[in-house]
Order: structure tokens, then sequence, then C-alpha cells
């Protein structure tokens, strides 16, 4: 086999394996979407939200949304770059870590702002509810560490 249908073969690899890790992540990030969506309802519910403190959480809940989706679509960028680096690198090289490090600073940056809303949230509820509010995230990070 002559030199360039090797390299030909070699980018139709690479290409097809980047394509299903980026498929894979993918259909990962919608599946964690939909169970956060589902989960921030159960939230809902479990406080028992009123009306009236639904219409007053909006706000919130809007710009927690798109701080979310940013970090969201950065987590998945550095999972791009990462898988790009690992496969053209092979080592632990210095793109290598620098994906690691983006992934770990958007995913660290959500969480902050997943505080933040539980705190804001706690504005518009009661004192009971946000007693349970706490509790909840409390429990919630206590069972997934």
């Amino acid at each position: 086999m002559r030199s360039y249908q090797k390299e030909i073969i070699l980018f139709l690899v690479i290409a097809l394996v980047a394509f299903g890790a980026f498929y894979a992540c993918s259909n990962a990030f919608k599946a964690s979407h939909r169970g956060q969506i589902d989960a921030h309802a159960w939230l809902h519910q479990q406080i028992s939200i009123t009306a009236e403190q639904e219409g007053k959480l909006a706000g919130i809940e809007k710009a927690f949304a798109e701080k979310q989706n940013t970090f969201q679509k950065e987590i998945h960028i550095g999972n791009l770059e990462l898988a790009a680096a690992m496969l053209e690198d092979k080592t632990f090289s210095k793109r290598v870590a620098a994906a690691v490090e983006r992934i770990h600073h958007a995913q660290g940056e959500l969480q902050k702002a997943t505080i933040e809303h539980i705190f804001n949230m706690q504005t518009v509820l009661t004192p009971q509810q946000a007693e349970k509010l706490n509790k909840l995230a409390a429990d919630a990070l206590i069972q997934n560490p």
C-alpha cells in the first residue's frame, strides 16, 4: 500500500473515531439535560412552589438556564478538544492537560452557578420551603459526591 493511501485510511479512522466521540458526548448531554429538567420540575413539586412563586422565579430560572447552557457548551467544547488531543498526541500532552483544565473549570463554574441559583431561589420561598430546598440540595450532594 502506498504512503498516501495509508495516510488517507488513517485520516478516515481518526475522523470516524472523532465523530463517534462527538455523537456519544452529544447524546450524553441530551440525556442528562432531559434528566435535569425532570429533576428541576420534581424539585419545584417537592417544595410546593405556588403559581405566584413560579411567576416570581421565572427570571431567576431564565438567568440560570442561560448560565447552565453556557457552561455545558464549554464542557462540550472541552470534551471535543480532549478527544482530538488524545487521538493526535497519544500521550498526556500539554494539549490534553489544557483540555482537561478547560473541562474542570467549566464544571466548577457550573457547580457554583447551581449553588447560587439555589440561594437565589430562596429569596422567593417561604422559610419552610427554603429549609426544605437546602435539605434536598444537601442530600443530593451527599448521595452524588
